[in-house]
């Protein structure tokens, strides 16, 4: 963003800063994971209206919106490093050949509201704690 000159910029800056500080965040997914007590984390930053949005158009093409879903978790979920874990070739078995439940799990993890500050690293909620939360 530009130089400020208005109220409305200063206000806008001051959002997108509060965006900026709210940071990476995790949750866990025992069933993604490697073996008992070693869950995949998945890094993801909290949602923008024009990412839901992109979900909300791709749940569309899917009377149960799991399309919505799968696109979710491709566009949000990170690694450590803060690079994408899936594309656009995963979704097909996102849809089709992982347990669903896991996946609606995690989409409802990824596209939490809640603004509470992040857990300190290594102690992300899994999905299944989130999905209770909301």
């Amino acid at each position: 963003m530009t130089e400020p000159k208005t109220p409305g910029d200063l206000i806008v800056a001051r959002a997108i800063r509060h965006f900026e500080s709210l940071g990476l965040r995790t949750v866990e997914v025992p069933e993604w994971g490697e073996g008992e007590g070693k869950p995949l984390v998945i890094h993801y930053t909290p949602i923008t209206i024009a990412e839901k949005q992109d979900i909300l158009r791709e749940a569309a093409l899917s009377a149960g919106g799991e399309h919505g879903a799968a696109r979710c978790i491709i566009m949000k979920a990170l690694d450590a490093q803060g690079q994408p874990l899936f594309t656009l070739a995963h979704k097909h078995w996102l849809v089709t050949r992982v347990y669903g439940p896991v996946v609606e799990r995690l989409y409802e993890a990824l596209t939490a509201t809640n603004l509470k500050p992040p857990p300190p690293p290594g102690k992300g909620e899994t999905a299944e704690e989130a999905h209770e939360k909301n």
